[in-house]
């Protein structure tokens, strides 16, 4: 398995140092940041696979950071991370295009992080192959028109 580069988006230090150490041991590239301004700042000269990002910060909670990245157009996976489930509710009237599995829910054991990182990332490679295989069909069904 490829090294999976993610960014960790929280205002409390804690909680980023704690995901942070746990997701390095298991294989994870982490890269934290506890201001959501600053995270949005530098996130284009950083690779990632993966945001996870805090709902309720200072300055910009996660959904206006989620509506920046978009509109920067970066379109890596995004997952929310919170202790409010409530949040999940509000977030699919407001993006009724996101599928629900995103959300993770605070306190998690690395171990059950791990999972839905592993699933998630699974599946956003399973479309991009998906996409690929299409591309190509049509590729080959466009040059032997030619």
């Amino acid at each position: 398995m490829r090294n999976i580069k993610i960014v960790i988006v929280d205002d409390e230090r804690d909680i980023t140092e704690s995901l942070k150490l746990g997701l390095e041991r298991r294989g994870f590239s982490i890269i934290t940041f506890n201001d959501p301004t600053l995270a949005l700042k530098e996130l284009n000269s950083i690779e990632h696979d993966l945001i996870i990002l805090d709902i309720r910060m200072p300055k910009m909670n996660g959904f206006e950071l989620y509506r920046e990245i978009r509109k920067r157009g970066d379109h890596t996976p995004i997952c929310f991370f919170s202790a409010f489930e409530i949040f999940q509710r509000e977030f699919a009237t407001m993006f009724p295009e996101i599928d629900a599995t995103v959300f993770l829910k605070k306190p998690a054991r690395i171990v059950e992080l791990e999972l839905r990182i592993n699933q998630l990332i699974s599946k956003v490679s399973a479309l991009a192959s998906d996409k690929l295989v299409a591309e190509s069909m049509q590729l080959e069904s466009s040059s032997k028109k030619m």
